[in-house]
């Protein structure tokens, strides 16, 4: 009785009050090893001279292929619950875009949105995907997945970016990259939401972009704080800068080779305003469906109700 009892306390330390480093670690490895075999997903590394992939997949090849792709400063993990989900019905393929996640940085890279996007085109080259897929971006990850299914590449400077891709659904989720009022106003220099210089900057940077964030314990945001944004200011403010090129954001109607198009949107945005909504709809003719009491993450939010508008 003892042994439990000291137990219990030691648990609830860890999640309530602990504010270790090596405790948060602890918790977020276990966390996203549980949401991973939740998933049924397997984590990949691929060395293709001179580059390197790293991607979760639950290795179902004989279903259709889903392709999804995380916003700035998220990694492959962020889509872990909507994994579980689309696991049962798709072949799933989540790799961390360049600077993110397993990839390293590197002060000579360009991380602008194309040459994102020509990133994972080779990547799909590297994996031999040449089946009809769907391709699923959030955020910067939208604007990439754009991109990828743009016909007019070379507005973009891309090349024969799409001579390799086949889309039957592009899925965008709360999307950057649009010419909008409220992105005419941002300055990479002095108005990068991903600055952050302290614990107080994170965890109100949290807030902003889940409407409802969940629990999180003190020690993992310690973690989080300290190895995905801290230690980062630097670098993020680079890529941002690359990523941020107002001048090659979309601002005319688009016209892809996706069968379909899906636009998801949370009311609640607060990263990126629900105004924009509109203004993508006229960019790719297509209807938006926002979702109540949710924010710039739905696949984190709401996955169930995400997936239902997917699938």
């Amino acid at each position: 009785m003892y042994i439990l009892l000291l137990s219990a306390f030691f648990i609830s330390w860890c999640l309530f009050y602990s504010k270790q480093y090596g405790i948060g670690k602890f918790l977020y490895e276990t966390i996203n090893s549980i949401g991973k075999r939740a998933a049924k997903l397997q984590h990949v590394r691929l060395n293709n001279e001179p580059e390197v992939y790293s991607y979760l997949t639950n290795h179902q090849p004989t279903k259709p292929p889903m392709l999804l792709l995380h916003g700035f400063s998220a990694d492959k993990t962020i889509w872990l619950k909507y994994a579980k989900l689309a696991s049962k019905d798709y072949h799933l393929i989540i790799p961390d875009l360049l600077g993110h996640g397993d990839i390293p940085y590197c002060e000579q890279q360009n991380y602008s949105s194309v040459e994102q996007a020509n990133y994972i085109r080779r990547f799909m080259c590297a994996i031999n995907i040449k089946e009809p897929i769907t391709i699923v971006g959030n955020s910067m990850g939208g604007m990439i997945a754009t991109i990828l299914a743009s016909e007019s590449s070379t507005n973009f400077k891309a090349g024969k970016l799409n001579e390799v891709i086949e889309i039957d659904n592009l899925v965008l989720i709360s999307p950057a990259g649009a010419k909008t009022d409220f992105a005419s106003q941002l300055k990479p220099a002095t108005n990068n939401p991903f600055h952050l210089d302290n614990m107080e900057d994170v965890t109100t940077f949290y807030k902003t972009v889940m409407y409802k964030p969940s629990f999180i314990p003190p020690a993992l945001m310690v973690y989080i704080a300290q190895t995905n944004y801290l230690i980062k200011k630097k670098q993020y403010a680079h890529m941002f800068r690359d990523f941020f090129d107002y001048d090659a954001f979309f601002d005319e109607p688009l016209s892809t080779r996706a069968k379909k198009i899906t636009l998801i949107w949370g009311q609640e945005d607060q990263l990126l305003p629900v105004s924009d909504a509109e203004y993508w709809c006229k960019l790719l003719s297509c209807e938006s469906n926002l979702l109540a009491n949710i924010g710039h993450m739905p696949m984190v939010e709401c996955p169930q109700q995400t997936y239902s508008l997917i699938h």
